[in-house]
């Protein structure tokens, strides 16, 4: 549990989230030894690029209609 408070993700571990950390740390000292665990995490750095207007495949938000893309108003009828 000293590796989840170290990283932060204590708090946020439920009683059934620690027994199943517990078990899957016994299974695998068993099978590969405990000289194969990282004893301190390792810092990675994340780096997301902000590009102003890009939100992915087109720049329409999802749930709402913007009609036929023409410009004219799909209400009227002419």
């Amino acid at each position: 549990m000293e590796f989840s408070k170290k990283t932060g993700d204590f708090p946020a571990l439920s009683a059934t989230d620690i027994k199943v950390i517990a078990l899957t740390l016994d299974y695998h000292i068993q099978h590969l030894g405990k000289y194969t665990l990282e004893e301190v995490p390792q810092l990675t750095k994340t780096v997301n690029f902000y590009r102003p207007g890009y939100l992915g495949f087109n720049n329409y938000k999802k749930g709402f209609y913007y009609g036929n893309g023409d410009g004219e108003n799909d209400d009227e009828e002419e």
